[in-house]
């Protein structure tokens, strides 16, 4: 992700903003490409080798490293959650029945093949989707009822991901488990299903009003104590060990060297070196793009000699490489950067009516932006992810623009 290729994005923000006209049928097609896309990907986790692209390799622990064709799990996990939240947002706003079918089974199979991809990264995006999407269902209870249908539907795929798991012949057998495939065995999804049957019942009978007036405190209210929820955990994992229930997931909330694969050690090298040895300018612009792998050779030579790796090439999390390699100047450029598309991408029509260009399809790739932004805490940014999920919000963009001035023309 160096400095050409964020080049070709600015071009392709240009041309697809200005030139492209978006059609629904257009996600027809799309829909396909991802379909196949996310088949390849599950083949690979039973291990069905149908490229042959582990031919001649014996080692099971590799073939569980790899899928999809996009290369690493991590990349292909993120890729596929980022289109999970782009059919989330596409399934909370359609109105026609047979689009809505469409959108909540596609949500459905890229979910279950994010699960698949067994890279933790779909935590995050996950956490940070289910969080949010409340915050746009509570001015229609119709909405509402769809946002709660995304969760029943993510706690049913999760049961059918770890059902159709064999005893043998699956990545699920070598390695680190997906946190989500973990779960599936756990009782919480029994216990998620029917509470949230029973709370799509209430909003069923609740006036429209009593929705805005009551769950929307509620709500505000729980969000609040999940976040203490997870910072409680967090500390329990970490400093008072009081909760014996987390040691098992120890793995995911204790936060040392070991954490994420080796992150831990990683973020805090690149954090030491941000804080101590970076000159101010270095600060301010940055070492330079793509350039994590020669800030640790120039400076952690002894370090990663002693550590498990042989080298180290990028940090895993986006915001720290960006402030590390463009310095604090490129990381608030690329804040307002999206904070400003997504701004863009979530305001309502002027004339308050909701169309599938104007409104639906740019909130959908707002979401799936949003995903992307999420998982990208412990995953870097490379040039088979990130520039789909941009052109996706670029089209977005593009869309909207284009709706908002044919509006301005016919009011005039």
């Amino acid at each position: 992700m160096g400095t050409f290729t964020w080049l070709l994005l600015f071009l392709d923000y240009f041309f697809l903003t200005r030139f492209y006209h978006f059609k629904k049928g257009h996600l027809v097609i799309l829909s396909l490409s991802i379909f196949l896309q996310a088949c390849w990907g599950i083949s690979d986790f039973f291990w069905m080798n149908l490229f042959h692209f582990f031919d001649g390799v014996d080692n099971k622990g590799l073939w569980s490293t790899f899928a999809g064709g996009v290369g690493n799990i991590n990349g292909y996990t993120s890729l596929m959650v980022s289109y999970s939240g782009l059919y989330a947002g596409l399934y909370l706003k359609e109105k026609k029945g047979k689009w809505s079918l469409l959108f909540l089974l596609m949500y459905m199979f890229t979910l279950l093949a994010a699960m698949y991809g067994m890279s933790d990264n779909a935590v995050f995006a996950l956490f940070v989707l289910f969080l949010a999407l409340p915050f746009f269902c509570f001015q229609k209870k119709e909405v509402l009822l769809q946002c709660i249908d995304l969760y029943l539907a993510f706690f049913l795929t999760m049961k059918l991901a770890v059902y159709l798991i064999p005893a043998e012949g699956s990545s699920y057998n070598v390695g680190d488990k997906g946190f989500f495939l973990l779960l599936g065995y756990s009782a919480l999804p029994f216990l998620a299903i029917p509470v949230l049957g029973l709370l799509r019942l209430l909003v069923m009978k609740l006036r429209e009003e009593a929705v805005q007036k009551l769950l929307r405190p509620l709500y505000y209210a729980v969000f609040c104590l999940i976040l203490c929820g997870v910072i409680f955990v967090f500390y329990d994992a970490n400093v008072s060990h009081k909760i014996a229930f987390l040691t098992k997931y120890k793995n995911y909330f204790l936060f040392d060297d070991a954490w994420g694969s080796g992150r831990g050690f990683i973020w805090k090298m690149g954090m030491d070196f941000f804080m101590n040895k970076m000159p101010l300018w270095q600060r301010i612009f940055g070492y330079g793009p793509d350039s994590y792998y020669m800030l640790t050779n120039d400076h952690y030579k002894f370090e990663i000699s002693q550590s498990a790796f042989g080298a180290i090439d990028n940090i895993h999390n986006e915001y720290l490489n960006i402030l590390l390699t463009i310095g604090m100047a490129g990381l608030i450029a690329y804040f307002l950067f999206i904070f400003f598309s997504l701004k863009t991408l979530w305001e309502k029509d002027r004339e308050g009516e909701e169309s599938f260009s104007g409104t639906v399809f740019p909130f959908a790739t707002g979401i799936a932006l949003l995903c992307y932004l999420g998982q990208a805490v412990i995953n870097i940014a490379v040039p088979i992810v990130l520039p789909i999920i941009f052109i996706l919000f670029f089209l977005g963009l593009g869309t909207k623009c284009r709706a908002q001035e044919c509006s301005d023309d016919t009011a005039s």
